[in-house]
Formats: C-alpha cells, structure tokens, sequence
C-alpha cells in the first residue's frame, strides 16, 4: 500500500503550519485468549445497578438512532447522526432540547459527521462537512470553529490534545496513519499514531471506532486485533484479542465489496473489526461485526463473546449497545418497534401477556415514547 507524508492539520483559526511528526509506540500489550459461542449472558453477572429511562414522545425528539451517548451532570446527550442532531434529555426520559445548527450561516454547518464532549472546557466539539471543528455549549452556542484541510471520519478529545481518525480513503487519497491528534494549546506539532495496515475493504464501515473512557480514549480499526489506549498524544497501552480460527485471514490479495465481506466472515464466523468500546477497571466490553457482545476480564486475560444479554427482570434479551462516553456506564436499548409489536400481539393473544414478565407487561402497556427506545443503563462491574 502506497504511504503518504507530510499531512497537514488545521486545527484552529490560526494558521498552523508545522509538519507532522509519527508515534507509532504502543505502550503495555495485554493479551486475552478469545472463545465465541452462541448464548447469552445475565446482565448481573459482569454489570450492575441497572436504571430504565422510557425517553418521552415529543415532536422535536424522534430518534432514529442513538450513535453516542454522554451523561453531563445528570442529563443524557444523545447523538443521531442520520438527524445531524445532538438531542438531550433529563434523567426521566423528558426532552429538553437539540443542538443541531443546519444551515450555511453564522456557526451552522451542512452535515455533521461526528461528536466529542470536552470536559475540560465544557463544550461539544462537531465534526462537520465541509471538513471543520464547530465548538458549541451544552445549550448549543456557538463559540468557534477551526477549519481542516481533509475529511476524518470521528473525533475525541482529552486533557491536552484533540484526536482524528482517518478513513482508508479521504478525497481520493490514500491515508498512511490512523491516528492526527494536535495539543490544544498549539505548541507542539501534529502527531500522527499508527501507520496504516493492510485493508481489503477500504469502504466497509461499522459503527465507531473511537470512545472516550473515564480517563483515556480508546479506539480501534479495520484488521487489527488490537484494542488501544491513548492519553496526552500517546498510545499508552493496547488489548490485544487472540481470536484464533475467528481472525479474518482471506487467501486472495484482490479488494473484497463491503457486502462480500460481510458475507464471508459471517458465513465464516470471522471478525475483522471491533466497534462500540466500554471499560471500567475489571472489564472491558466491546462489539464485533459479527453483531455480539464481547466481555474480556482484565484481571484474567479471558475473553469471552456472547450473542446477547439477558435482563431476568424483565424476561427479555437485547444485543444493541453503545457507551456511555467518558464513564464505565453502558446503554441497552429496547428498539420502539419491538414494544409496539409486543403491545400488538399483547391485544390479539391475551394468553401472551400471563406468559410475559410483570414488570414487562407494564412497560409494554404504558409506552408512549412514539418511535423512541427504551434505554436500560448499567454499571460495569
């Protein structure tokens, strides 16, 4: 694969004009021995303290997808990017407000690509298109924007530095690094991390690669069993994930379709890439694009893969997760139409409803959160 140099970075109004320079140390390696099957795992065992929010119906908050979430002084932030939205809701599940500035006016941008919440300054930096950092309030102000000189797929932020990931592909170019992070403060030069392997499927994507923990960002990418730690500029630690006969080896050297690949490693049980991140000091949690939930023990080195959790209290199992950024919370969700099926078949078939669990059947009957999910948030253990 062709590698490029000298990429360029405008993270601020300022001009910037210093080259890049590369890191591509990745700090403490930590391994875990992988096993995959094919059942479910009750949710007390690895998380706890468990809180349903039933997110309200209201005309301005119909989410189609929860692609983020961040928990900021009890409420819940929630990025739709099909919406090009940031929605926010209170503990209850009530609406509050939006930040979504579409437009081509004074701090408004055309389409929003991703987000990251900067604790330290207490603002929402957007990555936008045309390629560009809009930096907004919790009450969605305007305070600034900084302009860059190529597209990136996703953004974090710590303390000191503000980190994008790069596509395979941007603007017809071959990217040869994963990783550009510039210091927030301008006084050192663009850092880029981890040259760029191989990828047999440049345009194949699946959901985010980058999520921000308690303390440090972790991220992932495409043909790579790593899973890494960065922190003030540097990959500090990485996981790697021994997944055995479930890593993706494929003998021919052409370009798979994004559909041809993910046919092949389903049909295989191959993982090629990892997806939504979460940690706290005794677990790690991540997603593969064999669509499972991925617990490894850090105190052990054992990873084990299950198809879904299991909610006894409820009598229902979920797949579908996202973290909640910069905490060891995780969010299940109850997708809306699965409730409006259930509450269907609830009135043709009244003898479902005694085989149902109470505390269902409840929740079931009293939704009215339109095309919203319902979220069930845990700790992890």
């Amino acid at each position: 694969m062709k590698k490029l140099v000298n990429q360029w970075l405008l993270l601020s109004i300022i001009s910037l004009y210093s080259c890049s320079s590369t890191n591509n140390g990745i700090g403490e390696i930590m391994n875990f021995d992988y096993t995959y099957n094919d059942r479910s795992f009750i949710d007390s065992t690895f998380l706890s303290n468990m809180k349903i929010i039933e997110l309200r119906r209201a005309e301005e908050s119909f989410l189609r997808h929860i692609d983020r979430m961040f928990l900021i002084n009890g409420e819940y932030y929630i990025m739709d990017k099909s919406q090009d939205a940031v929605f926010v809701y209170n503990s209850q599940g009530d609406y509050l407000r939006s930040i979504c500035k579409l437009g081509r006016g004074h701090g408004e941008y055309l389409q929003l690509v991703d987000v990251a919440y900067d604790k330290h300054t207490d603002e929402f930096l957007f990555l936008v298109a045309p390629s560009a950092i809009y930096r907004y309030s919790r009450d969605g102000a305007f305070r600034g924007k900084s302009d860059l000189n190529h597209l990136y797929s996703e953004i974090a932020v710590d303390s000191s530095y503000v980190y994008l990931y790069n596509p395979t592909y941007t603007q017809n170019r071959e990217m040869s690094y994963t990783i550009e992070c510039q210091n927030k403060n301008m006084k050192e030069k663009n850092i880029q991390l981890l040259d760029e392997g191989t990828d047999f499927s440049p345009y194949a994507s699946l959901g985010y690669r980058m999520f921000t923990g308690q303390d440090d960002i972790l991220f992932v990418r495409k043909f790579d069993s790593h899973i890494y730690k960065m922190k003030n500029g540097k990959i500090v630690q990485s996981y790697e994930i021994n997944l055995g006969q479930h890593e993706f080896h494929h003998s021919e050297e052409e370009q798979l379709s994004s559909i041809e690949l993910t046919e092949y490693c389903w049909q295989n049980k191959m993982v090629y890439v990892f997806s939504s991140i979460a940690s706290s000091n005794h677990y790690l949690l991540f997603s593969t694009n064999l669509w499972n939930i991925n617990i490894c023990n850090l105190d052990d080195g054992v990873c084990d893969g299950f198809s879904r959790i299991s909610i006894p209290a409820y009598g229902i199992n979920l797949l579908s997760f996202t973290p909640i950024e910069g905490s060891s919370k995780i969010c299940f969700y109850l997708e809306a139409e699965r409730i409006l099926q259930t509450k269907e078949l609830f009135a043709r078939t009244p003898e479902s409803k005694s085989r149902s669990s109470k505390a269902f059947v409840e929740l079931a009957e009293r939704y009215s959160g339109g095309d919203n999910p319902v979220l069930f948030i845990y700790d992890i253990q």
